[in-house]
């Protein structure tokens, strides 16, 4: 990982796409694990409507889409996944389609349903992208945050994926046991043959509000973040590893989202896929039925809120503004996890 990665990052919990539009869109349910630390427990806002997928994904062609990330509960428990790829290559075949439409589509899984047949649909339908979570580096660790059998079945569905040639990232969330893993999981990643592994800081929000003696204090996330850029400098030069938000946030940079990031679930659509679970109430009043994503995004009156409310924070706008109302209560700063935050201002060492 190249030194820029700790400088001056983005407060955002997504990345921004350099053209077009990005999009997290929830595609499947009935999710047999119980995560103890997953933001959609309880969520009731996924579509797995042919009809209103389709359609949704139309709009967003018609919008310049250029990210695409298909999560949960469990897409894979969504049989119609072939048949999106389908539509979404007959969008970037259409003469004159932007070469940055769908640019990259890919699908965030626990693994368990993943099977060779599976995976070779899906790559043969175009789809190189997926991320498989992995939260810990031994059975016992996983299956504990996860669920009873989810660590074979991961590694399982890892392997599976790489022999198939798609780009596997290891998704980690960082919860307490796991900080003494943290290398252990690049080195299962290594021997996997991953492209990438990304580590991910454990919020106090959905099913995680349960459990919360598993979160990392705040005051420990700059020893963390010191702790993976380490090990990347012993292993960044065969695979790349990332940690977000691990530096210093920029003080020039704001939120995205209902600007070039979006949630969109089955005709509606919010700011972000955090901002749905922490303020429903920023739900769009139009609808995907009748107007495209960016007419959504451009005109709709309650995303329009939800920028004037972001773009009054002023110096308060370089944070999160989800992670601003999970922690203080509100849209403003100071960001939680920055370098103005208040949890940050008394740093720990890691133990």
């Amino acid at each position: 990982m190249s030194k820029g990665k700790y400088d001056k990052v983005d407060p955002c919990l997504l990345s921004s796409p350099k053209e077009g539009l990005r999009v997290t869109m929830p595609v499947g349910v009935n999710c047999p694990l119980k995560c103890k630390h997953c933001y959609q427990e309880g969520v009731a806002r996924y579509s797995v409507d042919l009809g209103t997928n389709l359609n949704a994904l139309a709009k967003m062609g018609e919008s310049g889409v250029s990210k695409l990330y298909w999560d949960g509960a469990e897409p894979m428990t969504n049989r119609d996944i072939g048949l999106y790829l389908a539509v979404i290559n007959h969008m970037k075949s259409k003469p004159g389609a932007s070469p940055y439409l769908f640019e990259r589509v890919s699908i965030a899984t626990n693994g368990i349903f993943v099977n060779r047949e599976r995976a070779e649909k899906l790559y043969a339908g175009g789809l190189r992208n997926i991320m498989v979570s992995l939260d810990g580096a031994t059975p016992a660790t996983h299956d504990y945050f996860r669920g009873l059998g989810s660590y074979e079945k991961a590694v399982r569905a890892i392997k599976i994926l790489k022999d198939v040639k798609f780009d596997v990232r290891i998704g980690t969330t960082v919860w307490k046991e796991i900080t003494k893993e943290l290398e252990d999981i690049v080195k299962l990643g290594l021997e996997f043959g991953v492209n990438e592994i990304a580590f991910n800081w454990m919020q106090p929000i959905g099913e995680a509000l349960n459990h919360q003696g598993l979160l990392v204090p705040n005051e420990h996330f700059q020893a963390v973040s010191e702790k993976v850029k380490a090990i990347s400098a012993r292993h960044g030069t065969r695979i790349k590893i990332s940690f977000h938000r691990g530096g210093e946030t920029n003080p020039d940079a704001a939120c995205k989202g209902g600007v070039n990031i979006a949630y969109v679930s089955g005709e509606w659509v919010w700011p972000c896929s955090w901002i749905s679970v922490v303020a429903p109430e920023f739900k769009s009043e139009l609808s995907l039925k009748e107007h495209t994503l960016k007419e959504i995004i451009e005109n709709d009156p309650t995303i329009q809120q939800f920028r004037e409310t972001v773009d009054a924070l002023g110096e308060d706008g370089a944070c999160c503004p989800a992670l601003c109302k999970v922690y203080n209560g509100a849209f403003k700063g100071p960001d939680p996890i920055s370098a103005k935050g208040v949890h940050l201002a008394n740093q720990k060492e890691l133990i």
